[in-house]
């Protein structure tokens, strides 16, 4: 079964998309193989139940012990890298 990544925004349909396209775009040139779902935040505490990773773009209490990955980066491209490396390390520990 394939890492779920959950990308979360207020209607699960524009920013979380935008940044749901640069997170696959990343796994897939260092070949990690995920799913990443789009959720609106208030379906977040049902999606986040098998969930690898959670990046927010909201803020929301509803995390359930996921990992936690600020998605704002990826809209403003400032500070991305650290959160890219972030998840790099939650998706190679699921490899070991």
């Amino acid at each position: 079964m394939k890492p779920k990544i959950v990308v979360a925004c207020g209607t699960g349909v524009a920013s979380s998309q935008i940044v749901a396209a640069k997170l696959m775009q990343f796994c897939n040139k260092h070949s990690f193989d995920v799913e990443i779902q789009c959720v609106p935040i208030n379906d977040l505490s049902c999606e986040l139940k098998d969930a690898a990773a959670y990046v927010s773009l909201v803020k929301s209490s509803q995390y359930h012990d996921v990992p936690v990955i600020n998605g704002i980066p990826f809209l403003t491209g400032k500070g991305a890298r650290v959160e890219l490396a972030h998840l790099t390390q939650i998706l190679k520990d699921l490899n070991n």
